[in-house]
């Protein structure tokens, strides 16, 4: 197994984790609104995988902290690709 399969394996166990524990609750929120409008389960834990994954490149590219209202902004604008650069 490679280092990008590790990473996604892991990325997605962080995803099942936050929408099973609801925590942050935005995270249920928009997976539930995402399938509420007929996105597929699979693809909506993707989504907030890709959201998940701008924090850990800004982090490790930057060394910048965990931004957790960045991350709650790319949630709600989901189904639009995540951005490192919203504010």
């Amino acid at each position: 197994m490679d280092a990008a399969q590790i990473l996604r394996e892991q990325i997605m166990k962080a995803v099942s984790e936050q929408i099973q524990k609801g925590e942050p609750p935005e995270a249920i929120e928009h997976y539930q609104r995402l399938q509420a409008v007929g996105w597929p389960e699979a693809h909506c834990r993707e989504m907030l995988g890709q959201c998940l994954l701008i924090e850990i490149a800004e982090m490790l590219e930057k060394g910048a902290s965990f931004q957790t209202e960045r991350y709650r902004k790319n949630l709600a604008n989901l189904p639009s690709l995540p951005r490192a650069d919203i504010s």
